[in-house]
């Protein structure tokens, strides 16, 4: 990703958008900015990872943990309106049954 390389001012990049449902999502090709740590489908550069973030990372709630400022250092996540993954919810820590069919 030579964005992420080139811009101190990113911390990742993600595939998901937080707000892209059907019929509020419309532009495919436009990516947004934000101080929200996206939780599904992103990447980071390798040397943030082993020099920030390896040793701390912890064994739960890794996203609240990635949210932090400590951490984020005001770094922005690029993220795109319409997203480019999919996530069933049908399993994980704070996923409930029908969570997504609602």
């Amino acid at each position: 990703a030579p964005l992420l390389e080139r811009d101190p001012t990113l911390w990742t990049i993600s595939a998901f958008s937080d707000n892209g449902f059907h019929g509020r999502a419309v532009d495919d090709t436009r990516v947004l900015r934000t101080d929200w740590a996206v939780g599904f489908g992103w990447l980071l550069r390798r040397r943030l990872w082993e020099e920030e973030l390896r040793d701390g990372w912890p064994a739960t709630h890794w996203d609240h943990w990635l949210r932090s400022n400590k951490r984020r250092k005001w770094r922005e996540t690029l993220f795109p309106e319409v997203a480019r993954d999919y996530h069933t919810g049908a399993k994980g820590t704070h996923s409930e049954p029908g969570l997504y069919e609602r």
